[in-house]
């Protein structure tokens, strides 16, 4: 039975970007009305952060102003960047289950990657009047359901049960019927030779042939079982096992 596709979490991936959005949305807001003052006029053009209520209106002047958008420059950047780059997941993400993981489908993916898929969420989040659909049409139409930014920085979104483990792609959203595949760099289990027995031929009677003398396998470089019992995956690099390993 094929190995089931980990990141067919459009769905959650979804629901998280919503929570995300509601947390962070809240926590701005929240500390613009904390920073602003009330006026009853409209507030001079070097004033950047104002919003009208009917006759009322709400600035942010002065020291103020540069305070707000430097909390709102550090949290956007741990928030969106670090926590995801260091632990794989925002608060939404925990939330719906999935995590962020590299290719071989180790985790975290680093600050670096990170960055980079917050960076191109300029890409994803295009016509902006529906924030993330452009991301969403992609992550339905690739394989390993990956948004522009996961491609860009070679990244993938599972569910978290499967965090650490090697990526088994399936085909992408709407196209079933495919044979699900190890991602790149990452393989499940050892690999096996084909049973090289078969119907002998009715037309000529099967002459018994001298066994010939069986070689063992060079697997490729991948995951795979912990052949010394300290880990539940070790990774083999084509030559020799390394000390890497996978809980």
């Amino acid at each position: 039975m094929p190995a089931d596709d980990a990141t067919k979490v459009v769905g959650r991936r979804v629901g998280a970007f919503i929570i995300d959005f509601l947390l962070t949305g809240a926590f701005y807001w929240g500390l613009f009305f904390l920073l602003a003052e009330r006026m009853a006029f409209e507030p001079p053009s070097a004033v950047k952060a104002w919003l009208s209520l009917g006759d009322t209106t709400y600035a942010i002047t002065g020291g103020k102003a540069a305070l707000f958008f430097l909390i709102f420059f550090v949290v956007g950047l741990a928030y969106g960047v670090v926590l995801p780059g260091l632990t794989g997941y925002t608060l939404g993400k925990a939330v719906t289950g999935v995590r962020v993981v590299k290719a071989d489908g180790t985790v975290p993916a680093g600050i670096g990657r990170n960055f980079l898929r917050q960076l191109v969420w300029i890409a994803d989040d295009f016509p902006y009047f529906i924030p993330g659909l452009t991301g969403f049409i992609v992550a339905r139409a690739t394989e390993g359901h990956r948004r522009i930014g996961d491609l860009a920085a070679s990244t993938y979104v599972v569910r978290s049960e499967a965090a650490g483990q090697p990526l088994t792609l399936g085909p992408p959203s709407g196209r079933p019927g495919a044979t699900p595949r190890p991602a790149a760099g990452a393989q499940g289990a050892w690999p096996s030779a084909p049973d090289p027995s078969g119907p002998p031929s009715e037309a000529t009677p099967a002459i018994p042939a001298a066994p010939a003398r069986p070689t063992a396998p060079i697997a490729p470089a991948g995951w795979y079982p912990d052949p010394q019992g300290q880990a539940r995956l070790r990774y083999w690099d084509g030559r020799a096992w390394t000390g890497q390993t996978s809980a």
